[in-house]
């Protein structure tokens, strides 16, 4: 009998040592944003997260959300843009330094934004994120959560969502040098099948060459980009 697949990523990634930080203000800012533009279309929306984490977070009294969330609570400038008082109010949860608080993960936020009709998908690799997010989502009969490997299901998501407007929001650990490339080729895959998807991929910036790669293979396939503007050239 053949042995099934190893998934592509078993990296020990654990959102909740990094929730509410800098990049999760950013990430979170900008998902808030694409969710409602996209709920703002009279088509409904079918949502996809890759590598959803557990949904929630017991943040510590210190630790890096003190530079990130953490700022915003205390202090929330008069010319904040728009698109971060949305944020805002999507995190809820007051947080205050020397006492911690809570912090919605990406699944939480997506789900705060759908509307009557509108579906979400959650694929998460480890168990124990895996059972928080089942716990989390128990009797929600708009959002599934599934275990496996998030890149395949984005091309899955391209003959699920029907008639609803297909999203993705990719966040891997890009623990592996493979990885690069193996969210290159889902991303492909993916808009191969479904032109009409939107697609909002995270990945860090410790160097420009992979990222500049990955984005050398979509723009040369057609596939139409927006970086944020801090990315190098």
């Amino acid at each position: 009998m053949n042995a099934p697949p190893k998934p592509r990523s078993d990296a020990p990634y654990d959102h909740r040592y990094h929730a509410g930080n800098v990049g999760d203000v950013l990430k979170h800012t900008a998902l808030v944003a694409c969710l409602r533009g996209l709920t703002a279309l009279p088509r409904p929306v079918h949502a996809l997260d890759t590598h959803a984490g557990g949904g929630r977070y017991r943040l510590k009294p210190t630790g890096e959300w003190t530079a990130g969330v953490g700022r915003l609570d205390a202090a929330l400038p008069d010319d904040a843009p728009a698109a971060v008082r949305d944020y805002v109010e999507a995190v809820g949860w007051r947080r205050r330094p020397g006492h911690g608080g809570g912090y919605p993960g990406s699944p939480t936020l997506i789900r705060h934004a759908l509307r009557p009709g509108d579906r979400l998908t959650c694929v998460e690799l480890m168990d124990e994120p895996r059972a928080e997010l089942e716990a989390l989502f128990r009797g929600d009969g708009q959002v599934t959560v599934r275990g496996g490997d998030g890149l395949s299901a984005l091309v899955e998501l391209s003959a699920a969502s029907g008639a609803a407007c297909p999203f993705g929001l990719i966040d891997p650990a890009y623990a592996r040098k493979q990885e690069w490339g193996e969210v290159a080729d889902a991303l492909l895959a993916c808009w191969m099948a479904r032109p009409d998807v939107r697609l909002m991929l995270w990945y860090p910036i410790k160097s420009a060459s992979r990222p500049n790669a990955l984005k050398g293979r979509l723009r040369d396939a057609g596939v139409a980009i927006t970086v944020n503007s801090d990315d190098p050239p």
